[in-house]
């Protein structure tokens, strides 16, 4: 990978993808090879049957000789017919495995083609929102009516939070009168209201009480202290309300820009291809449990055998080794005659031929044990990868990932899963968003922006443009002047 260079997405993908073909062909290569030397095995056992019969019959008997023959083969057929059980079930689990995978690159190239035509969508989205915002950016009453509203938004913003500081300090203050024992006593009673009853010396008294507590001033103070919070909250309802009609004045606007460029229409093929991924994706992995069902049943085929199996091979093995075997050989080597020598000869050479094969055998066995497993390690990276979205146009890697490196590392083994999809990771960039308004710093969010948001687990960066049909409206939008202030803590007369 050259240096100085961003790698696209796309392109590790690409080689994560080769590499996964590249493994299915090694693995089908050793399976024929291991068909190949076990088809091999099989000619030969039946060639050194025969030897056997031959030589028996050269030496022995008639009836000893046929015996010879009949127990040779009648040994002979127990172990074929498990050995063709085990190559019949073999062969249709490989079949099974084939067709699976198949399937699987069937439904991988379908996300892929998925993948492709939702960058074609997102390209036409784009340039269909730069034209939007230049014909908006180029109305002059939109243009007014956006920065009008922005600003309003922005001053209401502020009387929220300076509501809201006038509502915890107010609450704090009317707990200081509340504790005033004199104080409420003369609220309760109406004290200097049309609504106040006494006379005489009771309201001698109440005057008196009065005058010490300061209540005509911390009366005020209390009174307004209890009625602001219900007046802030009325001033702020009837900012929104004067600012609602600005905002559906834009969003028409914008609706009918929208409309006449067809985004709507655009947007809502990028949502069905998206549907149509997730059902895909869904039968994809659905499709690789099957194939590891019948990846991980081959192989407990391969590496196990039932006891009676087992049984019936050493009783053919300790045939094939015993004293009348034996015999026959010794009796050849001690005659002058060469046509039972050949036989014995051929006997071993069938003998070293057969251990060299199950040798070989063995070996393609534990390389296709291995490369399944890389094969079934890789395909899981490379469903993350899908997942996560990395081959969208948006996302590239550093020139610091040696993707080729870092695959062959895996092979080998010197790279686990984990450790591989950390680098990824870590080398992972996003591009930014591009907007397309001059008009989207307040609280407002012009529908025709991309929301600015990166996609998480789970969740396709495409998702931020469709999902939503391109309705983002932003944050409420509010206007008017600011809140009054006014109202004092006990005994203080202060402001708040």
């Amino acid at each position: 990978m050259a240096r100085g260079k961003k790698t696209s997405g796309k392109s590790v993908r690409d080689s994560i993808s080769v590499q996964i073909r590249s493994l299915e062909q090694d693995h089908e290569q050793h399976s024929r090879g291991l068909y190949d030397v076990q088809a091999q095995i099989t000619t030969l056992t039946d060639q050194r049957e025969e030897t056997i019969s031959q030589l028996a019959r050269f030496y022995l008997p008639t009836l000893e000789a046929q015996a010879v023959q009949a127990t040779g083969k009648d040994l002979q057929g127990k172990v074929k017919r498990f050995f063709q059980e085990k190559q019949e079930r073999r062969k249709k689990l490989d079949q099974s495995l084939l067709l699976s995978k198949e399937k699987s690159n069937a439904l991988q190239e379908q996300i892929t083609a998925i993948d492709d035509n939702l960058e074609q969508i997102v390209d036409r989205t784009k340039e269909v929102q730069r034209t939007i915002a230049e014909e908006l950016n180029g109305n002059v009453d939109y243009v007014a009516l956006h920065i009008q509203a922005r600003q309003s938004q922005s001053r209401l913003d502020q009387n929220k939070k300076r509501a809201e500081v006038f509502g915890a300090e107010a609450a704090q203050k009317l707990r200081a009168y509340e504790g005033e024992k004199e104080f409420m006593y003369l609220v309760r009673r109406n004290f200097s209201t049309a609504r106040y009853t006494e006379s005489g010396l009771a309201q001698r008294l109440d005057t008196w009480v009065a005058k010490i507590v300061n209540y005509r001033e911390n009366k005020a103070n209390y009174s307004f202290l209890k009625s602001m919070p219900s007046a802030i909250q009325e001033e702020i309802n009837r900012q929104q309300e004067e600012l609602d009609p600005l905002v559906q004045k834009i969003e028409r606007t914008e609706g009918e820009v929208r409309q006449k460029y067809k985004l709507p229409v655009i947007l809502k093929e990028g949502e069905d291809l998206l549907q149509r991924k997730r059902i895909v994706t869904g039968n994809f992995a659905k499709e690789e449990k099957e194939f590891q069902k019948y990846a991980q049943e081959r192989k407990d085929l391969d590496s196990k055998k039932d006891e009676y199996h087992r049984a019936a091979l050493d009783e053919l093995k300790s045939y094939l080794k015993g004293d009348d075997i034996t015999d026959l050989k010794r009796r050849a080597r001690d005659t002058p005659h060469s046509q039972d020598d050949r036989l014995v000869d051929q006997i071993e050479t069938i003998d070293i031929r057969i251990k060299t094969l199950k040798a070989q055998a063995k070996r393609l066995q534990e390389k296709q044990t291995e490369i399944t497993g890389s094969l079934e390690g890789l395909q899981t990276i490379s469903r993350r990868y899908s997942s996560k979205d990395y081959a969208a146009s948006r996302s590239y890697f550093g020139d610091d990932l040696e993707i080729d490196t870092l695959l062959t590392g895996y092979i080998a083994g010197k790279i686990t899963a984990d450790a591989f999809n950390t680098e990824l990771d870590q080398h992972h960039h996003w591009k930014p968003k591009e907007t397309y308004s001059s008009y989207d710093t307040g609280g407002y969010t012009p529908s025709y922006r991309s929301p600015d948001r990166e996609p998480r687990d789970n969740n396709d960066s495409y998702t931020s443009i469709f999902s939503s049909g391109g309705d983002t409206s932003g944050g409420g939008w509010s206007g008017g002047g600011d809140i009054g202030g006014g109202g004092g803590g006990w005994s203080s007369g202060g402001d708040i």
